[in-house]
């Protein structure tokens, strides 16, 4: 569990600054090549604010299962973090961000998968460093 915690947490800042480990490498990797990018374009996208990035972040959740037909499942990502709670020091602020993310996310309506995707990333990755 605590990969997939590690890939949870990886592409919450999408930066890929922390947290990151093999799982979560493969996982990225896996979702640029289904685009047909690099991973190292990921990173330099996501830098720039590309909004190909954001079909990344949707690519990722979809793989947790989190993001399903462009309705992104709270549910899914508050389990992952419950389950890693005791290997997790900023377990609060973490389930804090998912919330607020989540409804940020969600308010719109939009079902596009990488709209979502990209809204939920962008502020998890703006909660992480502000």
């Amino acid at each position: 569990m605590k990969c997939v915690f590690a890939v949870l947490c990886g592409f919450l800042v999408m930066g890929y600054t922390y947290c990151m480990d093999l799982q979560f490498s493969n996982q990225m990797k896996e979702c640029a090549s289904e685009m047909g990018i690099s991973p190292d374009q990921v990173l330099d996208m996501a830098e720039k604010n590309d909004p190909q990035s954001d079909c990344v972040r949707a690519c990722v959740l979809k793989k947790l299962g989190a993001l399903t037909n462009g309705i992104l499942d709270k549910s899914v990502l508050l389990s992952l973090l419950d389950q890693n709670k005791d290997s997790v020091s900023n377990y609060d602020q973490l389930r804090n961000n998912i919330e607020t993310c989540f409804t940020e996310a969600t308010s719109t309506g939009s079902t596009d998968h990488c709209q979502v995707g990209g809204k939920f990333g962008s502020c998890m990755k703006d909660h992480a460093t502000g």
